[in-house]
């Protein structure tokens, strides 16, 4: 009995596309699927990891595959705009303002709980509401309402991340231009 080699469907031995997908099918007799149609899919996509990730594990988030081609030169190329000379003035600034960051700076600012306190030691009250839930459109909330601050603060909104960039990872660079702006409006 031939199965589909897309989606896993048996099918009649002269069936020539299979009436689930509509994948050709090749005729010659495919693994069992687990009983469980997507659980071969999960698995695929839970092993995957984009090019250029070199810590070789998912982040928690949307995981929105891996990347190739043009995708992955344009991360590449997004990731080496990164600038550590910049990170260190960055961490050390937000310090001295009582805010201090340690480990990964995604992970430390992702849930804009630290963004929110940097924000009001710049100035108080700027951010009214700090809210410490886990849920990721709280953390959203988090960063929206620090954005609003700092371009309260005087930043142009060029200078300005989107929340993406920092929510998931996607342009860091554009996190750490935004805080290098702030630190100099706000030395």
């Amino acid at each position: 009995m031939p199965f589909c080699s897309q989606c896993g469907t048996p099918h009649d031995a002269g069936a020539k596309f299979c009436s689930s997908c509509g994948n050709k099918l090749a005729g010659a007799a495919a693994p069992a699927p687990s009983h469980h149609a997507y659980s071969g899919a999960a698995t695929v996509a839970a092993s995957r990891v984009p090019i250029g990730d070199s810590t070789a594990k998912q982040q928690a988030g949307a995981f929105h595959g891996p990347s190739y081609g043009l995708d992955a030169e344009l991360k590449n190329k997004m990731d080496s705009k990164y600038d550590t000379g910049m990170d260190a003035e960055v961490r050390q600034w937000m310090a001295r303002k009582g805010v201090p960051v340690h480990g990964d700076l995604h992970s430390e600012l992702k849930n804009g709980v630290k963004l929110c306190e940097l924000a009001n030691a710049l100035q108080p009250r700027s951010v009214p509401r700090i809210q410490k839930a886990a849920a990721p459109f709280v953390q959203m909330e988090n960063i929206a309402a620090f954005l609003s601050a700092a371009q309260s603060m005087g930043l142009r909104t060029n200078e300005l991340f989107q929340t993406v960039d920092l929510f998931e990872a996607k342009n860091m660079s554009a996190v750490l231009t935004t805080l290098a702006a702030l630190k100099r409006v706000r030395p």
